[in-house]
């Protein structure tokens, strides 16, 4: 999951301060030196620190290309759960993105409109060590969601009502799958049920139809080998303040432990007792967390009611949007798989930018 607050503060004050001055970033290799590199914004690197050895949070900091001092705070995590926030700086929505191994400007980085820090959490995710660091409180202005998963679930009635709907799956097959499943209201599914996991493995075997789709999702999202070669360089380090420390992009020590209404009810505090706007958007060629998912999960746990309207870009229409309640909103971008930040991300960034301004 793609994790975004935005919140409105001066960065480094003195009271929340966490960029010192010896944080400063002076030259990044492949960036800095980089042909369409401008100075017209600071790199920050380095811990927030409890005042004990080895206990620290890394952060990454772009400050805005417009004016640092006036323009909001973003504090991005990536999702996984456990994988580190660098990705997105460095193949995401960073000034400068990896493909292929090499450094490529950005022109839809999100510093092109706010300051963006970028925190490897948990702990011992990235150059993060053990953390019992005092992060500063800032006040919560909004969130920025992308393709989450919601719930502890693998495959779902709309997982594969999702290939119905592309083609990919015939409605004979599909019929035959709620009968053997035990689908109950075409939503709620006995998938444990043996009958139904043996169907379901037959169609999986025969048909490959959701295989084909995943690969072609993991060419499209790029590769973060390249990245996990850069990031362990020791003049990359060296640069980033970063203590001696194999990088890699996600930390398999983290999974979902709880399968209940937990994510959704939180949407649900946050949006209608505490009244702060949350954004969710999902690609709609997204086939691991399909956008018919995740509207029904909030459907189902969020107070409010479902009103779709076309989402519009300089007057073209570029995807749909429903709008839940006064605070709460899901994006279903066209031509985007699930890695909308690679795929879309003008269109990202003006959701970013539209979230900004409420």
């Amino acid at each position: 999951m793609n994790f975004s607050t935005l919140c409105n503060f001066l960065l480094c004050l003195l009271e929340i301060s966490f960029c010192y001055d010896n944080d400063k970033v002076f030259s990044l290799p492949n960036i800095t030196d980089h042909e369409k590199f401008r100075s017209n914004f600071d790199i920050y690197s380095g811990y927030i620190n409890s005042g004990e050895a080895g206990k620290a949070l890394h952060y990454l900091l772009f400050t805005s290309q417009r004016n640092f001092s006036d323009d909001p705070l973003v504090v991005w995590f990536n999702g996984g759960p456990g994988c580190s926030s660098l990705g997105g700086a460095f193949q995401g929505n960073g000034p400068f993105v990896m493909v292929n191994g090499k450094f490529h400007h950005n022109p839809y980085a999100f510093n092109t409109i706010s300051n963006v820090v970028y925190l490897e959490s948990p702990e011992n995710v990235g150059f993060s060590d053990i953390i019992e660091s005092k992060i500063p409180k800032v006040q919560l202005s909004g969130l920025l969601i992308g393709s989450p998963k919601l719930k502890n679930v693998k495959k779902d009635y709309f997982f594969y009502k999702y290939f119905v709907i592309t083609g990919l799956m015939s409605p004979d097959l599909f019929d035959e799958l709620l009968k053997k499943c035990n689908c109950s209201k075409n939503i709620y599914c006995e998938f444990r049920k043996q009958a139904c996991i043996n169907f379901r493995k037959d169609i999986d075997v025969k048909s490959k139809f959701y295989n084909t789709l995943f690969s072609k999702e993991a060419s499209i999202n790029t590769s973060f080998q390249h990245l996990e070669k850069y990031l362990n360089r020791e003049d990359v380090q060296e640069s980033l303040h970063v203590s001696n420390k194999f990088w890699k992009v996600c930390s398999r020590k983290y999974k979902w432990t709880k399968n209940g209404n937990e994510q959704v009810d939180a949407l649900n505090k946050l949006t209608n007792l505490y009244e702060i706007p949350v954004s969710i958007y999902s690609g709609k060629r997204d086939s691991l967390l399909n956008y018919l998912s995740v509207n029904q999960h909030i459907e189902t746990g969020v107070q409010g009611k479902s009103n779709w309207k076309l989402l519009y870009k300089f007057s073209i229409p570029v995807g749909n949007v429903n709008k839940y309640n006064k605070h709460l909103d899901h994006t279903v971008l066209e031509g985007a798989g699930h890695g909308c930040l690679t795929m879309k991300p003008d269109l990202v960034l003006h959701l970013l930018e539209n979230l900004l301004h409420r």
